[in-house]
């Protein structure tokens, strides 16, 4: 079986290297986002809102009003490099009021990789198989499903609260990152891996 093993975060020194085209605060993709990120908040439990010192206030922050698109942080876009599934932070052609963007073709939404990724991926990225490519969040989670889309949202929001390492093009401080969400929120990854709704 081919993977292509997701690299989930950049930060926001590093967000002028790649492109991002289309970023939107609306439309379905936007209220995926706002489901996960609800169903992040109402389904935490202590140990992982102790990892995440703020991170109720950090989803509130993000989510604005979601009427107001100058009071909402979080949007989504179209990723050049659709390995990455999402980042925190500001800069490259992003426009001014996105703390944290998530690729619409990345594995948030999709467990496709595209045909470039396929064709340019290094051998520690894809794997061979006769089912195809896929992306697989921490190892574990199949993009576009509910465990995978809590697991990407987490992973930002430890960035966004400032307890996750610097992870852009180093995959040991992503695994960390992501063993950190792991280890310390696996109930709400459970409970999302379960959940028979859309998010």
């Amino acid at each position: 079986m081919k993977h292509a093993w997701i690299l989930v975060i950049l930060t926001a020194t590093c967000v002028a290297q790649f492109t991002v085209t289309n970023p939107s605060k609306i439309g379905p993709q936007q209220e995926s986002i706002y489901r996960t990120l609800d169903f992040a908040s109402a389904n935490m439990d202590t140990q992982c809102s102790a990892t995440l010192p703020m991170v109720q206030d950090m989803i509130k922050a993000l989510e604005g009003d979601r009427v107001n698109s100058d009071l909402i942080l979080v949007g989504h876009g179209i990723f050049e490099h659709t390995m990455v599934a999402a980042f925190t932070g500001n800069g490259g052609n992003v426009p001014a009021g996105y703390m944290m963007v998530i690729a619409d073709n990345g594995a948030f939404f999709t467990d496709k990789t595209a045909k470039s990724v396929e064709r340019d991926a290094p051998g520690s990225a894809t794997f061979g198989g006769p089912t195809g490519y896929y992306l697989e969040v921490a190892h574990k989670y199949r993009g576009g499903s509910n465990a995978a889309k809590v697991e990407i949202l987490l992973h930002e929001l430890s960035h966004a609260v400032g307890v996750a390492e610097h992870d852009y093009h180093d995959s040991a401080a992503v695994d960390r990152n992501d063993k950190r969400i792991l280890d310390n929120c696996g109930k709400v990854l459970k409970l999302a891996e379960k959940y028979k709704g859309v998010l």
